[in-house]
């Protein structure tokens, strides 16, 4: 719970057993709820996050959108969705980066950004080191056009197109 908003973290993950854990201890402790939507695994992932504390639940359904949304509904009644990949490419001490300006009343969706470069990956497996990284990317060219934060609109106001 952040400022009376019941957080829930969903963590859509198909064989993630070397870096779940990690990701899991890692989120902040005023998140409510953190359920990790197992899409397939032949790991030991869901073994893992159970132990990590996650409550698992298993999508049959291949693909992230089938995942995350398995995993919205096991959520139940949260105020703020964050999703983290299983992955450990994202952060989540960063967390509060992404659930303040909602909190705040500043935005209503806040879209993060993965960093582009190998040293800020911490967490993954070797194969993951090896794997060729973008310089940039469309999660750049996105947070550069947006900034990072979308502003919640204000009420009777126009939208305008981006340029």
């Amino acid at each position: 719970m952040r400022e009376a908003h019941r957080i829930g973290v969903v963590i859509p993950a198909l064989n993630e057993e070397g870096a779940i854990g990690n990701v899991i201890r890692d989120i902040p402790a005023w998140v409510d709820i953190i359920v990790v939507a197992d899409n397939g695994s032949t790991d030991r992932t869901a073994e893992v996050a159970r132990g990590a504390g996650a409550t698992v639940v298993t999508e049959p359904e291949r693909g992230y959108g089938a995942a995350c949304l398995a995993g919205i509904r096991t959520a139940g009644l949260v105020d703020i969705v964050v999703f983290v990949d299983g992955d450990y490419s994202d952060h989540p001490e960063d967390m509060a980066d992404l659930v303040t300006p909602i909190v705040e009343g500043r935005a209503e969706l806040v879209i993060g950004v993965q960093h582009a470069h190998r040293e800020h990956f911490s967490g993954v497996t070797d194969a993951h080191r090896r794997a060729p990284l973008p310089r940039g990317g469309w999660r750049r060219a996105r947070a550069q056009r947006f900034g990072g934060v979308l502003p919640a609109p204000r009420p009777g106001a126009r939208r305008e197109r981006a340029r």
